[in-house]
């Protein structure tokens, strides 16, 4: 389920939005478990929490799915990571 939200929000309709929920909740991109906790990940029709899902692996699949969510996150497309450079850039 964790994989599904990540990969909803890097699919091609929904990546744009999903770096602006970041970029308005000041967080960076690469901060993957800060932005489960503020709930940014997960769809709004969403039935399960995104961090309750995190926290119930255990810490080999949390960096598994940590590792996933970067692979992602490197992927953007130039021209998307440009905009947004300002949750892109390296805190």
């Amino acid at each position: 389920m964790l994989r599904h939200y990540i990969d909803e929000a890097f699919g091609a309709s929904g990546v744009e939005s999903f770096l602006k929920k970041i970029c308005k909740a000041d967080v960076p991109v690469r901060g993957f478990e800060r932005i489960l906790e503020k709930r940014i990940l997960e769809p709004a029709r969403a039935r399960l929490s995104a961090w309750a899902l995190y926290q119930s692996l255990s810490l080999s699949d949390q960096g598994l799915v940590r590792e996933y969510y970067l692979t992602k996150v490197e992927e953007v497309e130039s021209g998307l990571r440009t905009k947004y450079q300002k949750v892109y850039r390296y805190w």
